[in-house]
């Protein structure tokens, strides 16, 4: 069995281009719930980057060098003595918690608990496409639920406003809204090149109304006082205030969470920023609050249990991903290549996959 591996890192906070591939040992199970994972495929997304490049220090400091990446689909190698759920050979997915963060490298260990079985006719992929853009829109979707006396059943028939919706989150969002949620209209803004894609991707149907942003404001586009629910991607919800029935509830994934939640997600947070947090969310909501509109910032966390679910709904045509490029991992300056075009934000629609392995080439 081979004793090292190849291996992404970034060897300080740096841009794509300086991101260093390096051999270092495999890594080896040391807790009897863990598992080793052959990375068959890995995905990148904004955080990648973002934490690569120092821009969220302030809350998670890094070790250097520092391994890249959530979202993973592989084959497991071998699994702890306590392992029964899962077996050498199992094809899984998942998205990682920060303790087990790197997955651009040939082989991780985690824990068991954190892995989804990938299902036969889910490619690697869309399975290391899927999970965290799925999982941030499915869990906005059942905080608001938990909210509500109806639970999900609130959403059907309702109007869903989804900012930049072919983004990852955003696309996930638009079709969970109306596949699975029953949202009776569903509002997206794109760009101009982007509006023929919509209903190409998404899927007929799935969205009632595009809104071109290069073309008109959406705060203006949308009809005042008519949204139930608006799925903010871009940080700034309280701009459409004015389009929210009374009543409706905003999730935005670029506004501070609540203390709370970032206290259970990241243990280390400094507490002057816990309180910077509270004092932001406590303005926020109060803002919101004189619209009678619920309001919160969304900080994803790692749930096996609600990936089956996605897995269930992509299995049922509920919900896809969109991929842009898939890379292999043996054409370095490519790797960097859709790193970079993460970072940037543009020229492209949909994830970033890089190819690492093959299940047929397992250790023995």
């Amino acid at each position: 069995m081979a004793s090292t591996m190849k291996q992404l890192v970034y060897p300080t906070y740096t841009t794509p281009d300086k991101y260093e591939f390096r051999q270092t040992s495999k890594p080896e199970i040391k807790k009897p719930d863990e598992v080793l994972v052959k990375v068959i495929a890995a995905s990148v997304n904004p955080i990648d980057v973002k934490r690569a490049h120092g821009d969220v220090k302030i809350l998670m400091k890094d070790p250097f060098p520092s391994p890249i990446g959530y979202d993973v689909s592989g084959v497991v190698e071998s699994v702890g003595s306590d392992v029964t759920t899962l077996q050498p050979g199992t094809a899984v997915y998942a998205r990682l918690p920060d303790t087990y963060r790197g997955t651009f490298q040939e082989y991780l260990v985690c824990a068991a608990s954190d892995l989804t079985a990938k299902p036969s006719k889910m490619s690697y992929e869309d399975a290391a496409a899927l999970p965290l853009v799925s999982l941030t829109a499915l869990q906005c979707f059942e905080n608001v639920a938990k909210k509500k006396p109806e639970g999900a059943a609130w959403f059907k028939g309702k109007t869903v406003l989804v900012l930049s919706g072919l983004s990852g989150a955003g696309a996930a969002a638009c079709q969970l809204a109306k596949n699975v949620y029953g949202a009776g209209k569903v509002i997206c803004t794109v760009s101009t090149a982007k509006v023929p894609l919509v209903p190409k991707l998404l899927g007929e149907g799935v969205v009632d109304q595009i809104i071109d942003y290069r073309k008109e404001d959406p705060t203006k586009a949308v009809e005042a006082q008519s949204v139930d629910y608006l799925f903010d991607t871009l940080g700034s919800p309280l701009t459409f205030l004015h389009t929210m029935k009374k009543g409706g509830e905003i999730s935005s994934l670029m506004v501070v969470p609540p203390t709370e939640v970032l206290r259970e997600e990241i243990p280390g947070a400094p507490r002057l920023i816990l309180y910077a947090a509270s004092a932001i969310n406590k303005v926020m909501c109060f803002r919101a609050g004189r619209y009678g509109v619920g309001v919160r910032g969304e900080l994803l966390h790692t749930d096996a249990k609600q990936l089956e679910r996605i897995s269930q709904m992509y299995l049922d045509g509920k919900i896809s991903v969109i991929i842009a490029e898939v890379a292999q991992f043996s054409d370095e300056e490519k790797v960097k290549e859709v790193f970079t075009k993460v970072k940037e934000a543009k020229g492209y629609t949909g994830k970033m996959v890089v190819r690492i392995g093959s299940p047929s080439m397992l250790a023995a």
